[in-house]
Formats: structure tokens, C-alpha cells, sequence
């Protein structure tokens, strides 16, 4: 069994393989032929879509849990990008300062992003200086880099 499956309100942990960033996803050559009207691999956006319908195009399947190899359908919603980088904030799973040798951005990249670009779209910054998207809104948000 690939899942292990819980009550109605408890994490039900993929018991697959498992990616390095902590997500469940099918592998092999079947997959592609089982799940090809998803045309996806990621566990949790293939339980979303066989129990609550099709993922609306543009958005992402976010965990209310915030466990990642969480596949309990009760634990899943639809949301956008924005939202997802939001709630990673608030619930403070973003790393809140430079790692020792992996410091993107300078001080100064910072200062410009907040003041300079401030009204730039996230997504071409995030493109510009090689970050996350949800790196520049949590800098504008002054929850990173404060």
C-alpha cells in the first residue's frame, strides 16, 4: 500500500518514493500511461484530482498540513502561487536568513527590491536574481532579510 492512511483529520503520508524536497511521486514507465489525463507525477496533485476533480489551470495544489508527503484529500486545497508563498510565511517555513556560502542576495539586492523594484512583478525578479518567487515576497513582506 502506498499510503498510509489515517482518520479523516490525521496526515495520510505517501509511502512511495519520496523526492528530495519531501513530496511524494509515482516513478516508473507505467506512470505516464496510468495518470496521462493528469500528466503529472506528484502524489498529492494525483490524489487531489481523482477525489475533488481537475486542478484549475494556473494554480497549485497547496497543504493545509504543511507535510508534504501528505495525501489526505481533507488536507488539500487549490490555490495560487501568492497563497502558497503567503502561507509559507505565516506559518514560518521559510528560512529567515542567509545560509552560511548560500547567500543569493546582496544587501543591496534587498534595498532594490524593496525600494526600486517594489512594483516589478515577482516572478521577473525572482528570474532576474536566481531566487524563489516566494523569496522576493517574503523580502518585500519584510519577513526575510529584515
Amino acid at each position: 500500500m502506498l499510503v498510509s492512511k489515517g482518520v479523516k483529520d490525521e496526515c495520510w503520508l505517501w509511502r512511495g518514493h519520496i523526492k528530495k524536497d519531501g513530496y511524494g511521486c509515482f516513478g516508473g514507465h507505467n506512470t505516464s500511461e496510468v495518470f496521462a489525463e493528469i500528466k503529472e507525477n506528484s502524489a498529492h496533485r494525483i490524489m487531489y484530482t481523482l477525489i475533488k476533480g481537475p486542478i484549475p489551470k494556473g494554480l497549485l495544489v497547496r497543504h493545509t498540513c504543511d507535510t508534504p508527503a501528505c495525501v489526505n484529500p481533507n488536507h488539500l486545497v487549490v490555490g495560487t502561487h501568492k497563497e502558497n508563498s503567503q502561507d509559507m510565511c505565516r506559518r514560518d517555513r521559510v528560512h529567515k536568513g542567509p545560509r552560511p556560502g548560500q547567500q543569493k542576495l546582496s544587501d543591496k539586492n534587498v534595498r532594490d527590491i524593496r525600494t526600486k523594484y517594489r512594483k516589478s512583478n515577482g516572478m521577473e525578479l525572482a528570474k532576474m536574481y536566481g531566487v524563489a518567487r516566494s523569496t522576493i515576497y517574503c523580502i518585500r513582506a519584510g519577513i526575510k532579510r529584515k
